[in-house]
């Protein structure tokens, strides 16, 4: 029960309520009677309903379309890196020569500072209309032998930054020169 003062007929009340976080997926409801003249409360209305709805965000799906497992994932038994990257392209490169070629020198890349890779896994979101979303997943053994870290230390991070970003810019120059050849062609 709440005390307003007067209100006069055909006139607005604000009602500002205790606030509460609304955390839960889910329809919120909620329910109210108006009463009139507290000595002796007379009922004069109610609202019973939706309040509002409260959802999750969905991520967006990735569609595997690559998964390329090396051999020495059946032998090695230690340590693995796994590092996942996302990057957005055009939608008019193929998805999957883009897949084959990131691989492709990803793989020359762990090779050229010591290290083995032993599974890629490419992903692919089309839904966005003027690109194309793609998610990376490597796993490789440690470059550089170190297998062991101190508390709350990665290690190898650096370095993998590095491979995918060395990646990323042959493909984007990949890209551009595909898109520079077929506009001259054209």
């Amino acid at each position: 029960w709440e005390v307003w003062p007067y209100t006069s007929p055909g006139a607005e009340h604000e009602f500002i309520g205790g606030s509460f976080d609304i955390n839960k997926a889910g329809a919120w409801t909620i329910v109210v009677f108006l009463f009139m003249n507290e000595p002796a409360p007379v009922f004069i209305d109610s609202y019973d309903g939706d309040l509002c709805t409260v959802t999750t965000e969905l991520p967006p799906e990735y569609k595997l379309i690559q998964h390329t497992i090396y051999h020495f994932a059946y032998i090695y038994d230690g340590d693995v890196e796994v590092t996942t990257a996302t990057f957005k392209t055009d939608p008019f490169t193929p998805s999957a020569w883009m897949a084959e070629k990131f691989a492709s020198k990803l793989e020359e890349e762990v090779r050229a500072r010591g290290g083995r890779p032993l599974e890629v896994k490419v992903y692919v979101d089309t839904s966005p209309l003027f690109w194309t979303d793609f998610r990376i997943e490597v796993s490789s053994t440690p470059i550089g032998g170190v297998t062991e870290a101190g508390p709350g230390i990665a290690v190898g991070i650096p370095v993998w930054l590095a491979i995918i970003l060395v990646c990323l810019a042959i493909i984007a120059v990949i890209v551009v020169a595909t898109l520079a050849i077929k506009t001259i062609t054209e």
